[in-house]
């Protein structure tokens, strides 16, 4: 049968199917099925066609600047499938990622270091705070660390499975490198490095989220124009609000 004399639950459903030959990662697959099911909302009973697709992206103009990009591009490889052409093209605005100065993170490491409650994961509070700062890892991937993955000897770490389901090795500082071999001393090598879900490294998740990473910091920070590290952590500033960062800089 026609993909065009389906119904628009056939047509989603069975595209469902293709969605792993597109996406390379869970979470690639979840994020496509979400936004195709809000334009399957969108579309009611009307057939799609790359009109309606422009103007289902239109509803989301006002959303953070990359939004529209990633919408974009899950509906142009949806209307590939389906034998249309969605012809638009939205650039992914270069934004200057925010600036947390030196003496910020160390307010972090000492409210780190000083916590009353769960002192047993102090350490590796700390070793997760150096590692984000100083290798740039995502927090699937650090989440997703083995004690096998640290080579001491040739100072560097392998991340399994990253982005692009690629592995890559990431090289270690002298000081990164002793802490993690301390840290490492008597641990199985097939056991989980950080011992936490990816969710909680992002969210402050609510059992095993290290205490008072959720407290850290009195005020935001300015953006300045170095580059630097993708850290991925999201924190609570200490009195009340959410403060979300998508990077820390390094000088």
């Amino acid at each position: 049968m026609e993909l065009r004399q389906k119904t628009n639950d056939e047509l989603f459903t069975l595209y469902e199917g293709e969605l792993a030959f597109h996406h390379r990662s869970a979470r690639g697959i979840h994020e496509a099925k979400r936004v195709l099911g809000h334009f399957r909302n969108y579309l009611g009973e009307y057939p799609p066609t790359p009109e309606l697709g422009k103007s289902f992206l239109s509803t989301f103009k006002d959303r953070k600047a990359t939004t529209l990009p990633r919408y974009a591009a899950i509906l142009k490889v949806f209307f590939k499938w389906y034998g249309e052409e969605l012809d638009i093209n939205i650039r992914v605005p270069k934004i200057l990622p925010s600036y947390v100065e030196k003496t910020d993170i160390e307010k972090l490491l000492e409210a780190l270091k000083s916590k009353k409650s769960h002192r047993n994961t102090i350490d590796r509070d700390i070793l997760l705070v150096d590692l984000a700062i100083h290798t740039g890892l995502r927090r699937s991937e650090l989440a997703n660390l083995r004690v096998g993955d640290i080579d001491t000897e040739r100072q560097v770490l392998v991340v399994r499975q990253g982005k692009g389901s690629k592995d890559r090795i990431i090289p270690l500082s002298k000081n990164t490198c002793a802490k993690l071999a301390e840290y490492i001393d008597d641990k199985d090598k097939g056991s989980s490095l950080l011992a936490l879900a990816p969710a909680s490294i992002l969210n402050g998740g609510p059992e095993n989220f290290p205490s008072d990473m959720k407290k850290i910091l009195q005020f935001g920070l300015p953006p300045k124009k170095e580059s630097s590290f993708d850290v991925r952590l999201e924190l609570k500033i200490k009195g009340g609000r959410t403060w979300s960062r998508n990077r820390i800089l390094q000088r």
